[in-house]
């Protein structure tokens, strides 16, 4: 049997695709999940066109922002805005999110681990208001895309996977997702 595929956040493999420049490099869970499966790294927020080193992002509540643009769109009513100018990137989300989740499922992702505390990765992100005042709790963006395109696939937080007896586990979710998925 082949090696089943793993989505990563590509910070946590060691590329420099953070807002600011740096990487996340987590070298042991790397080399752990590397004896078992095929890792695809993937960073949303560059990979949908914003540039290294950028302005960070947040997430927003769309129905608390006032006088937007008729043609603004918003993710499951989000919107993702740059922290300081308040750009809105929600459309370059929306355009590259459906193409990528598609490569992913030709490639018969079995699993997923995500990077924690990012707005596009994160499994319980803050979700601001216009005033930047915290209004509620979600996942981020890539993160809700791709749990709503792959229904139980086996997915965490490198935070999650620090610990020896969950990763352990992680790692038989996973075959057996692909065991399940893909004989």
């Amino acid at each position: 049997m082949e090696q089943p595929c793993v989505g990563i956040s590509s910070c946590l493999t060691g590329e420099k695709v953070r807002y600011d420049g740096s990487d996340k490099l987590h070298a042991s869970l790397v080399a752990a999940l590397s004896e078992h499966f095929t890792l695809v790294p993937v960073c949303p927020e560059v990979e949908m066109g914003l540039e290294t080193p950028r302005q960070p992002v947040q997430l927003v509540d769309a129905r608390r922002v006032a006088r937007r643009s008729p043609n603004s769109f918003s993710y499951d009513g989000l919107f993702l805005l740059g922290v300081n100018d308040h750009c809105d990137y929600t459309a370059a989300f929306l355009g590259f999110v459906g193409p990528r989740l598609e490569e992913l499922d030709r490639l018969e992702l079995s699993g997923y681990v995500l990077k924690s505390a990012s707005p596009s990765c994160g499994l319980d992100m803050p979700v601001f208001d216009a005033k930047g005042i915290e209004v509620g709790r979600r996942p981020g963006l890539f993160a809700a895309a791709l749990e709503g395109r792959f229904a139980g696939l086996p997915v965490a937080e490198e935070t999650e996977l620090e610990d020896a007896t969950r990763r352990a586990s992680f790692v038989d979710e996973v075959l057996q997702y692909h065991r399940d998925q893909h004989g």
